[in-house]
Parts: structure tokens; C-alpha cells; sequence
């Protein structure tokens, strides 16, 4: 799609514009890095966020055929967007808006289920250690005077050079849904939690 003899003129100039500003704002990027106290917790979220942005390409392609409308609508707001130009937006709120003004779902839920879930997508991007499925233990929820959650701090295990350890998470929620994930080793590091899995928890699909 984006080199070699076939490429479309309009998304190769595109990609050809983005690394020029991408180049153009890499010293006053690396000259930030030196400066930064948390110079190690924001490189390794910028790692993530790369295999996360990675795999999402991955299953829009899986899930687009190549000559649908929304890939061909992806194709113009890569345009726009290295125009520095208005991107296309769809009509109607997304599903993820209308969740968002929901408040969160009533009755009583399952949060190590929740929690479990959402380690296990964030842990698609871990570099080395991999998640161990089901290991959420001592979940402690602290909820607002409507009985929402406002923060939940959870165990979990995983395994890496040394074998199985512990870690811990805390999940800030906003508006009775969850919006940012702090894991015990970067914890100045806000992890933005799958929308997908927030949905879900929204609609109540993880009552009891």
C-alpha cells in the first residue's frame, strides 16, 4: 500500500509528508526525552502504544474488505490529516460516544472479570512479560456517593525472566466507566483501557 512500484501517488505523498514532519520534530523530541524525570515510563508507553497501533492495522484489514467505504474513507483522512486538513467524520455518534454519557451500568458486577479482561488486552502490547489469564486477586473498589466506582486497585500475575510475579493495577474511572489503567511498574503512566471491553461493561455485560 505505501512503497514500491504500485503505490498510489496521493497516499505515498501522504506517508512522504508525515515522516518529513515526523524528521523535522525529532530533535525537539529526543532533547524532551532527556529532560523528562520519567523518561523510562514514557518510552515504553510509546512502545506500547506503536504494537498497540500495530495490531489495530492488523484487524482493520481484517475486518475491511480493500475497495469497502471504510477503508477508502481511512485512505482520505491519512491524506488529510499529513494536509494538516479537516478529517471525514461519520455521521450519528459513535457507539463509543452514547457509552461514554451512559453513567455506567447499575446492579452488581464482575469486576475481576472486568479487570482480568482488560489486562489481557493491554498485555498484547507487553514487550516481555506475558500475563497469566485469571490471576486478578484482591480487588479493592473505591465508589462516589451515587455507588459508582471512582478507582479500583487489583493483584495480578505474570511471567518473565525470573518466572511468575506479582503485579498490581490501579483503574481510574470517570463518569462510572473506566478511562485509565496505572500498572505498578510505570505508574505515572496512564494506559487508556480497550473501548471495546468498556462498551461491553457499559452495557451491562458484566453484571452478576
Amino acid at each position: 500500500m505505501w512503497t514500491g512500484l504500485y503505490a498510489r501517488p496521493d497516499l505515498y505523498n501522504a506517508k512522504m509528508e508525515v515522516e518529513e514532519i515526523h524528521n523535522m520534530s525529532g530533535l525537539s523530541h529526543a532533547l524532551s526525552y532527556l529532560t523528562d524525570p520519567n523518561a523510562m515510563g514514557n518510552s515504553i508507553d510509546l512502545v506500547h502504544k506503536a504494537k498497540g497501533l500495530k495490531l489495530d492495522m492488523e484487524r482493520i484489514f481484517r475486518m475491511n474488505t480493500c475497495n469497502c467505504d471504510a477503508l477508502k474513507r481511512f485512505e482520505e483522512n491519512l491524506i488529510r490529516f499529513a494536509l494538516d486538513q479537516t478529517s471525514i467524520r461519520m455521521e450519528g455518534a459513535s457507539k463509543y460516544s452514547e457509552v461514554k454519557s451512559s453513567g455506567g451500568p447499575s446492579g452488581t458486577q464482575d469486576f475481576n472479570k472486568l479487570v482480568d479482561d482488560l489486562i489481557r488486552d493491554q498485555a498484547k502490547t507487553w514487550m516481555m512479560n506475558r500475563y497469566q489469564s485469571g490471576s486478578i486477586s484482591d480487588v479493592d473498589i473505591t465508589k462516589n456517593d451515587q455507588g459508582k466506582p471512582r478507582s479500583l486497585r487489583a493483584n495480578y500475575r505474570f511471567s518473565g525472566f525470573g518466572g511468575s510475579s506479582s503485579g498490581s493495577v490501579k483503574i481510574v474511572f470517570k463518569d462510572g466507566l473506566p478511562t485509565c489503567m496505572y500498572f505498578w511498574d510505570f505508574p505515572n503512566n496512564c494506559k487508556t483501557p480497550s473501548m471495546s471491553i468498556v462498551a461491553g461493561y457499559a452495557q451491562g455485560n458484566y453484571g452478576i
